[in-house]
């Protein structure tokens, strides 16, 4: 392996662990809440995400977000 290859795989394993990774369940969302260390501005993401998996920062959180309608009864009483 030449001295180009090795650096290559050494760039591509740190990418790799600095990332973090999303894929909710059928039903839920994953709302990202960015947190940067060094520059840029955090707060949440405008979109959520839906389906799929998503890599993200390693400083960004991901809230899980149940969809489902849920249901409610009550008895109301009328006089």
């Amino acid at each position: 392996m030449n001295h180009k290859s090795l650096v290559l795989l050494i760039l591509f394993a740190t990418c790799l662990v600095g990332c973090s990774t999303y894929s909710p369940d059928a039903g839920h969302e994953v709302v990202l809440v960015d947190k940067p260390w060094f520059f840029g501005h955090g707060g949440i993401e405008s979109e959520s995400v839906k389906t799929g998996r998503t890599y993200t920062a390693l400083s960004t959180d991901g809230i899980d977000v149940y969809m489902q309608p849920q249901k409610m009864e009550s008895d109301c009483q009328t006089p």
